[in-house]
């Protein structure tokens, strides 16, 4: 049961994921996880998805450092401000392979290191390469791996 009004519910584990919900003072979820350092807790359902949030916001009547692990979603690149060009390489150099328009959502599959982080269009598994300025990141980027631009 959350204890506090307003409590963020996550679409991951860290303040680094989009608020999914504020969830209310007394609502009730269904702890379906955890982090293995039990500092958050997975929950269902949140607007039709999993959601998660910080175990110091609920309280509950079962020991739920007994909840399975569960591990966070992936990051997401999101277009947000105006369409944003998808290279093969990341690089300003290369033409464009495809343009994605505003409020898409990719799955984030690695980064160079730097400035570019390699996705997956969600439509028609296009992969490719966004300049990291271009978008909103909802997630962890740090834990996506480093690949090389091959």
């Amino acid at each position: 049961m959350v204890q506090f009004a307003q409590s963020s519910v996550r679409r991951g584990p860290d303040p680094a994921y989009s608020i999914l919900v504020l969830a209310p003072r007394d609502q009730t979820y269904r702890a379906i996880g955890r982090t293995e350092d039990n500092t958050w807790i997975e929950v269902c359902c949140v607007e039709g998805q999993v959601g998660w949030i910080s175990a110091k916001l609920i309280i509950s009547a079962d020991d739920l450092t007994t909840l399975p692990l569960s591990a966070a979603p992936n990051a997401l690149a999101v277009v947000d401000g105006f369409n944003v060009a998808l290279f093969g390489d990341p690089s300003y150099a290369n033409p464009s392979i495809a343009t994605i328009p505003l409020d898409t959502k990719m799955e984030i599959t690695g980064r160079n290191g730097t400035e570019w982080l390699r996705v997956t269009l969600p439509t028609d598994a296009i992969e490719g390469w966004v300049y990291s300025g271009a978008v909103q990141i909802d997630g962890l980027v740090d834990t996506v791996p480093i690949i090389d631009n091959q």
